[in-house]
């Protein structure tokens, strides 16, 4: 456990949380027949069943991944690739900058010929989306 790591992971979460969404924590996708993703947050539309565990990418708005050294490229290449595909309307990449200070890529789904993608809408530092939420 890198303590960044999960500090920026619950603020995101909690930050979702006090603007009403159903944000959880280490969220099960269920992609396809045996292809599941655990993403750092997950956003579904409806509140989930307690005792569900995974979710259809269908259900979800939003998916975050907070970046680790170890996890670079998938959080920047493949499974945004994944998500994309799977049709989750946002994706939020978290990485922390020189500072320590965590910085949100929030990207939202675009269709492109032959399938869809994520385009980069805006980068914020977490701190300024948690004084906006105030």
């Amino acid at each position: 456990m890198r303590a960044w790591h999960s500090d920026a992971e619950f603020r995101v979460m909690n930050l979702l949380r006090s603007q009403g969404m159903n944000a959880y924590h280490e969220a099960g996708i269920v992609i396809g027949p045996g292809e599941i993703y655990d993403c750092d947050v997950g956003v579904l539309r409806d509140p989930p069943a307690p005792q569900v565990a995974y979710h259809p990418a269908r259900e979800f708005e939003l998916v975050v991944e907070v970046v680790s050294p170890d996890s670079r490229a998938a959080d920047r290449v493949n499974k945004p690739a994944v998500y994309a595909d799977a049709g989750i309307p946002e994706y939020w990449r978290v990485e922390e900058a020189d500072d320590g200070e965590p910085v949100i890529y929030q990207h939202k789904l675009v269709h492109v010929a032959g399938g869809a993608r994520y385009a980069e809408a805006r980068v914020v530092l977490l701190s300024t989306l948690e004084k906006e939420s105030l």
